[in-house]
């Protein structure tokens, strides 16, 4: 394994790339941390898409998945080692790196599905039909 160190002291390293096929178990894992990376949610509790760290990160965690780097966190400064070595253009020539920036994008989808504007209404009218339950037991008990 090359550390991102490496890569930045030394011009003249070469990054071995993996020919494999990535299963879909370790694509679905990757994903699911950039989409939780990339997916914030505001004060009224709806999820935003932070487009510009999406694509930077699916970069990122691509080289990871298809070469011998050792990228333990996603950082501006490390897309810039694997841009200058040409380690990005390298992987994304690569058939199977498609099918993992696809599973990232349904990671994505799926996380904002579940907070929609109908779901967040559905979930707040619960909570507030909570409250008003417990106060109606508590007015109940006061009564009796």
């Amino acid at each position: 394994m090359i550390t991102i160190e490496e890569l930045l002291n030394n011009e003249n390293i070469k990054v071995k790339f993996n020919d494999i096929y990535i299963p879909i178990e370790k694509k679905i894992e990757y994903a699911n941390v950039i989409a939780s990376a990339c997916c914030e949610e505001d004060e009224y509790g709806m999820v935003h898409v932070d487009l510009f760290k999406k694509t930077v990160y699916k970069r990122i965690y691509a080289c990871a998945l298809y070469t011998d780097l050792d990228i333990s966190e996603a950082t501006f400064e490390i897309y810039d080692a694997l841009y200058s070595h040409a380690v990005i253009e390298d992987v994304e020539s690569m058939d199977d790196v498609y099918e993992f920036y696809d599973v990232v994008d349904d990671a994505v989808a799926n996380l904002l599905k579940n907070n929609r504007l109908e779901h967040i209404v559905a979930k707040r009218t619960q909570e507030f039909l909570k409250v008003v339950e417990k106060s109606g037991e508590s007015l109940n008990s006061m009564i009796d």
